[in-house]
């Protein structure tokens, strides 16, 4: 098929389409809203990883800690984090609403598995895998 653009013809396999006055090769979904054609914008899906999968942390009677970071891709931005638990014990957390936190201990010894709820800018949920945390004070 061939299409004129810019007053030269083209020959193009693809689709073109009338976008704020310029004609551009089709990429993507394209609407039509109040008579202008519009690409539309498609994101990844949202995922979440959290790492380590498992910490661990030990010594000699002080208060042991470790720090998870859980990183988002896909969605839209901006993200908002929530880590919770999921089973065990209820550890301390510094930065509980921040894409990395800091387990922390003061008992003898504490295991727990916590994981990290990410909510993108169009309200989309998804939870990073299971982070096992163990903290050995002893």
């Amino acid at each position: 098929m061939s299409v004129k653009v810019g007053g030269v013809w083209r020959d193009t396999k693809a689709w073109w389409v009338k976008v704020g006055g310029v004609w551009r090769e089709g990429s993507g979904v394209f609407t039509k809203v109040a008579g202008v054609w519009r690409e539309e914008a498609f994101a990844e899906p949202l995922t979440a990883i959290a790492a380590p999968n498992d910490l661990f942390a030990s010594g000699g009677g002080f208060a042991q800690t470790g720090n998870c970071t859980c990183t988002p891709t896909g969605g839209a931005a901006p993200y908002t984090f929530a880590w919770e638990k999921v089973s065990g014990t209820t550890l301390g957390l510094t930065g509980s609403t921040s894409a990395t936190t800091r387990f922390n201990t003061s008992a003898p010894f504490a295991i727990a598995t916590y994981r990290c709820k990410v909510t993108d800018d169009d309200n989309t949920i998804v939870f990073s895998n299971n982070v096992t945390v163990e903290l050995d004070n002893m």
